[in-house]
């Protein structure tokens, strides 16, 4: 037999664990088979021998035995290192993806997101005939806010709103900032008076909300909104500008205004 070549497995029995080690030959060498009948005439004529045997048997078996530990333990610390290497790259991905998505100023999603997502709600509204409203929603006057308070009265302003939003609607809405004083909501698996319904009521929550500046100045900003619902043949694009064209439609009957386009 040649140096290095494979020839078996020693086996060890030890309080009922099976513990394996692979043979290779250290030496060229002969191979002799020694059976039970040959065990028992070494143990009489040479014990010595037997003895010696079953030592390096034995080392052999606890030498593998801790090489093949080791070699575990190697591969179990590459294994977490490498677990640990894409739990802090995905971490890091959904890091990015979110920052990408929200509006700073608000903490609600940005414009970014709504284009990412609208055709996807339009799509899942068209398969599962579920529904789905769009509102739109412009900040009355806040120019004027900016003019009369300063831009850090106008972003504490547009935080309220973003804040009160983002808490008023469901998990499976969609609340944006698309820009300036300019909000954007996706009501999925709404219809008909129900969708409505949440659009009135998300227009009357508007209407409640207080910005105190300073001791003798409170701001109490007035919503303009356009809402409607998906309808058979609604693209992305056509439902948005329906939404629109409720809220230039609202402003002109004199701000502080819900237009609700129910496609009847």
């Amino acid at each position: 037999m040649r140096s290095r070549q494979f020839f078996g497995e020693i086996s060890l029995l030890a309080r009922g664990s099976h513990r394996t080690a692979t043979a290779t030959a250290r030496t060229p060498c002969r191979l002799k088979e020694v059976g039970s009948a040959t065990t028992t005439r070494l143990k009489q004529e040479h014990p010595q021998l037997l003895c010696s045997l079953l030592q390096e048997t034995c080392a052999y078996l606890v030498a593998s035995e801790q090489a093949l530990a080791g070699d575990v333990r190697s591969r179990d610390e590459e294994l977490i290192r490498a677990i640990d290497y894409l739990r802090r790259t995905r971490e890091e991905r959904d890091a990015t993806h979110v920052l990408a998505h929200t509006d700073e100023l608000t903490g609600l999603y940005n414009r970014r997101c709504l284009n990412d997502q609208l055709a996807k709600f339009v799509e899942r509204a068209r398969e599962t005939n579920t529904g789905l409203a769009a509102l739109v929603i412009d900040l009355d006057h806040f120019k004027a806010v900016n003019d009369a308070h300063g831009h850090s009265v106008g972003d504490r302003l547009l935080a309220l709103v973003g804040s009160h939003l983002g808490n008023n609607v469901r998990r499976t809405d969609l609340p944006c900032r698309v820009g300036g004083d300019e909000f954007v909501v996706l009501l999925p698996e709404v219809a008909g008076d129900e969708a409505a319904f949440r659009a009135a009521e998300i227009h009357r929550s508007l209407s409640d909300l207080s910005l105190v500046c300073s001791d003798d100045i409170c701001i109490e900003p007035s919503a303009s909104m356009g809402g409607t619902i998906f309808v058979a043949g609604d693209g992305a694009e056509r439902l948005m500008k329906r939404a629109d064209d409720s809220l230039y439609a609202a402003k002109n009957q004199g701000r502080g205004k819900l237009v609700w386009n129910d496609c009847t």
